[in-house]
């Protein structure tokens, strides 16, 4: 695998278009393409993976590969998402960043509004989503990933050719508490329930040594519970239910496994050859079903394309951009898929983002309105539907950012029914909702004052 040298982080917000949502087995149809920062290469998801969030970071560019920057090469920065704008995409502050490397993998952490950015030596921490100044650092030789919950910051320190570590530190005041030994290259970290972690060894490409290892952090230490030899060089973890879903580069395929069992149960054969294998791999259940052969998924691959299926079978490909695609999010307000372009085809560094809508699942048939009144409202949403009768239903609202604020499963009675969100403490502001059935997705949005 050619070594670039990006900071990779992508946290980005979809431009509320007004297309309506097309049949999934055309959903490479409706596409917009933005100008952004050199090198987007990583979304910013939130906790439940369920939508990418309104800000990214594009990663710049080292032109001399020295992990540091000097003349010729350009800065890492934070973009913002402006609905208002011809161009959604407006830059919000350059990040002042000795080094850039594309596959280290930051981490977010929504219930203190920071960002972890792994560069070079340092994790550094920046207020999200403001970026207007550092607020610390945590020395870390060779930092790769960071990940949070709500008591701990995780790093992923390693190279390519010494073993790695894995670092637990408290997060209020950034305390080293333990240390784990990893083998080459500790790749991405993700923080699971019940105080378990998962995390990539990538190992060396053309090597079918790279690992996923499930880790217990329990009282402050580590203990190492599972590993599980995957292929070559597997570089992305994304969580869809119960499963994770790992992409291997060098193996063209992604794996999926039962988080809880830590067991692999199927893969995705992913037709791409050599250097241009995929990169990450976007998993979706807009059905809420509990089987991940019901599921549909979007891969993207430096073969400048980007697969999509359901199950484990592809149904279809993107157009070939000429462009190596990397990152890959998802935005529930109108179920766009955004694919980030990180290097043209000779490897030199792209700045584009594009937006394909709409998302997969749901036929342009069974998209409807609702209707909420009172809007604005406070404590109690009203909802009716004009052509359903009595109906089981699922209900998701979302804030501006993506984030999922309340889930629940209820009944449609009489072509209606009531939602309390009193005790949900929700801010001033707009919020959007959707509401899934067996066969139609209803979507609004409705504001709080």
């Amino acid at each position: 695998m050619k070594k670039m040298y990006l900071l990779s982080s992508l946290m980005i917000f979809i431009f509320v278009l007004s297309f309506n949502l097309l049949n999934a087995q055309t959903g490479f149809t409706n596409k917009a393409t933005y100008t952004s920062g050199t090198q987007p290469a990583y979304f910013f998801t939130s906790s439940d993976n369920s939508a990418a969030t309104p800000f990214f970071i594009c990663a710049g560019h080292d032109a001399n590969f020295n992990f540091k920057f000097d003349e010729g090469d350009i800065r890492a920065s934070a973009y913002d998402y402006k609905s208002k704008y011809s161009n959604p995409i407006v830059k919000a502050k350059d990040l002042m960043l000795e080094s850039v490397s594309f596959n280290l993998r930051p981490g977010v952490d929504e219930l203190e509004a920071k960002v972890y950015i792994p560069s070079s030596d340092y994790i550094f921490i920046y207020p999200f989503p403001f970026f207007n100044k550092k607020l610390d650092s945590v020395n870390v030789p060779n930092c790769r990933a960071a990940e949070v919950d709500e008591n701990s910051l995780y790093v992923a320190s390693g190279d390519y050719t010494n073993p790695g570590k894995i670092y637990k530190y408290i997060k209020f005041n950034l305390e080293l508490k333990d240390s784990i030994e990893t083998d080459l290259l500790p790749f991405q970290i993700m923080s699971l329930p019940n105080s378990t972690l998962a995390y990539l060894n990538e190992g060396t490409f053309g090597t079918p040594n790279g690992k996923l290892v499930f880790v217990n952090s329990v009282f402050e230490k580590f203990e190492k519970a599972k590993e599980i030899i995957l292929g070559d060089t597997p570089n992305h973890i994304a969580k869809c239910g119960d499963y994770l879903y790992i992409t291997l580069n060098g193996s063209h395929k992604v794996i999926i496994v039962d988080w809880m069992s830590q067991n692999v149960l199927d893969s995705i054969l992913i037709p791409t050859t050599g250097y241009d294998g995929p990169r990450q791999t976007l998993v979706l259940n807009p059905n809420n079903s509990a089987n991940y052969k019901d599921f549909y998924f979007y891969t993207t691959a430096y073969d400048c394309h980007v697969y999509y299926g359901q199950g484990t079978s592809i149904i279809d490909k993107s157009e070939n951009n000429s462009k190596k695609r990397e990152a890959i999010g998802y935005f529930p307000d109108n179920g766009a898929i955004i694919v980030t372009d990180v290097s043209n085809a000779d490897y030199s560094p792209a700045n584009t983002v594009t937006v394909y809508l709409p998302t997969v699942g749901v036929n342009e048939q069974n998209i409807s309105n609702l209707s909420i009144y009172p809007n604005p409202l406070k404590n109690i949403i009203n909802i009716k539907l004009n052509d359903i009768d009595n109906a089981d239903c699922s209900i998701k609202i979302y804030d501006v950012l993506g984030n999922t604020v309340s889930q629940a499963n209820t009944q449609i009675i009489s072509g209606g029914l009531s939602y309390d969100i009193s005790n949900l403490s929700l801010s001033n502001g707009t919020y959007y909702i959707n509401i899934n059935t067996s066969d139609k997705l209803y979507k609004s949005k409705f504001v709080i004052k």
